[in-house]
């Protein structure tokens, strides 16, 4: 009585893992170890998603989709450089539907990064840059040549900005490492605003650059860096900013900033103003944390644990993994 129950749970199975030998009048096999010059056959896939639906745009009449098509994903990694999108010509029809599938389920991994070796991270040897790191991460911290591994666009840190300050991101074994920061956890509040900027929401105009002071000794340690970018709630809890520090002076404690928060500095809630510095050298004296020198093109990293054997990541795209608009009778399957 039970044969015919299992009998459907081994065709269902097959269904999901085995090509189809007829299923499919066109079928086209893509591969990391494939290339977007060969046909897309079995013996000779494509590397990349893009080429695989460029060549279903190329096999449809006026853009109107005849025949079933799959695309059939090999194993592995697929580093994407920029966005999968599939638009109203690469739909198909009932009778004719798109199929994206993994040959074997879950073994395709699409990501926005780029894996980087264990052999590509070196000692610090470079006195100018030893000088800059703590002292107590000189002998754990290693240093990857991004531009040599072909990575050359880390985005730009611009005066300031919102809710991007974590890209590129570093991923270790799967899980997300930290930018290099002061204070490691939470965040340093500010002693007193000398000088708040605008703060329309008051009916105050200025052009003047908000200006604080620090409550810590520590940040006088940052006198002397050239960029140093403050990441800080300073006027709303709802509002945060990083900013890019104009000067710190030692002397009378003050921080000033290159440009003025939107909100002005000021207590817009209850709760204390507060900052944090992000991406800074100087500050990388923990385990999992990185920093990101975008003018040299280095990656700065002092890893939790052996670097042999580990999945290092550096999550590069920007934009989603995959757009589609005004598509019908597409499936992804054992992604």
């Amino acid at each position: 009585m039970r044969q015919p129950k299992l009998i459907r749970r081994i065709i269902f199975f097959l269904a999901l893992v085995l090509p189809p030998t007829a299923g499919s009048a066109i079928q086209i096999h893509v591969s990391p170890s494939g290339s977007d010059d060969n046909p897309g056959t079995q013996e000779a896939p494509l590397a990349t998603l893009n080429a695989a639906r460029d060549t279903l745009r190329q096999a449809s009449v006026d853009g109107v989709r005849e025949e079933t098509a799959t695309v059939w994903i090999h194993d592995g990694v697929y580093s994407l450089t920029e966005t999968f999108s599939l638009s109203q010509e690469d739909g198909g029809t009932p009778g004719a539907i798109v199929q994206y599938r993994a040959i074997h389920p879950f073994k395709v991994h699409l990501t926005g990064g780029r894996q980087i070796p264990a052999d590509a991270f070196e000692e610090v040897n470079d006195a100018t840059t030893l000088e800059r790191l703590p002292e107590r991460s000189r002998q754990s911290v290693r240093r990857v040549d991004l531009a040599a591994l072909g990575i050359e666009d880390l985005g730009v840190y611009p005066e300031s900005f919102r809710n991007a300050q974590s890209l590129p991101e570093l991923f270790f074994n799967g899980e997300r490492m930290t930018l290099a920061q002061w204070p490691n956890e939470g965040w340093a509040e500010i002693d007193e605003v000398i000088e708040s900027g605008p703060a329309p929401w008051r009916k105050h105009e200025s052009d003047a650059l908000g200006v604080f002071t620090y409550k810590e000794d520590h940040p006088a340690t940052w006198a002397k860096v050239k960029e140093l970018w403050l990441e800080g709630y300073w006027c709303f809890d709802w509002a945060a900013e990083t900013i890019r520090a104009k000067s710190v002076d030692p002397d009378s404690r003050q921080i000033t900033l290159s440009k003025q928060h939107v909100y002005g500095l000021g207590s817009g809630n209850p709760a204390a103003r507060r900052y944090r510095a992000v991406n800074l050298l100087e500050e990388l004296d923990t385990a999992g944390e990185y920093f990101i020198d975008r003018e040299r093109k280095a990656l700065y990293f002092w890893p939790p644990s052996d670097l042999d054997g580990a999945e290092v990541v550096l999550s590069l795209l920007r934009d989603p993994l995959i757009e589609v608009q005004d598509v019908s009778h597409v499936q992804f399957t054992g992604l």
